[in-house]
């Protein structure tokens, strides 16, 4: 079985309260918000990979996924999955991205793009 996208939503926290957030981010309180690990997002996409003959695309998204403090090691795992074809990440760049996660980014091989999304929903 191939699955065509999956969307991996890191974190409920955000830097922006957007009214239009398709995640409908805006509706989740202080006191409700989450933060994955990083042991159960790779538990959970391992056992996931172990049902599949592949994922076309994997795409990360939040809330803010730059608030998640393990991307980097995150982005290595999806890197090295074969069973992942290719994989983005949605920010809303409001958040400098660090010089570590900067190196990863350049060197991946599956990353297939970046995407900065804006208050009214465009790219940039």
């Amino acid at each position: 079985m191939d699955i065509p996208y999956l969307e991996l939503v890191l974190t409920t926290r955000c830097t922006l309260r957007c009214e239009s957030c398709n995640n409908l981010m805006q509706y989740f309180s202080p006191s409700n918000q989450y933060t994955c690990t990083l042991e159960g997002i790779i538990e959970s996409l391992d056992l996931l990979l172990s049902k599949v003959d592949s994922i076309a695309r994997v795409r990360i998204i939040g809330g803010e996924p730059l608030l998640f403090k393990y991307l980097p090691q995150l982005i290595d795992y999806l890197d090295t999955q074969k069973k992942i074809l290719t994989f983005s990440l949605v920010t809303n760049a409001t958040i400098d991205f660090k010089d570590e996660l900067m190196k990863k980014l350049k060197n991946l091989i599956r990353l297939e793009k970046l995407r900065f999304q804006t208050t009214k929903d465009r790219q940039i």
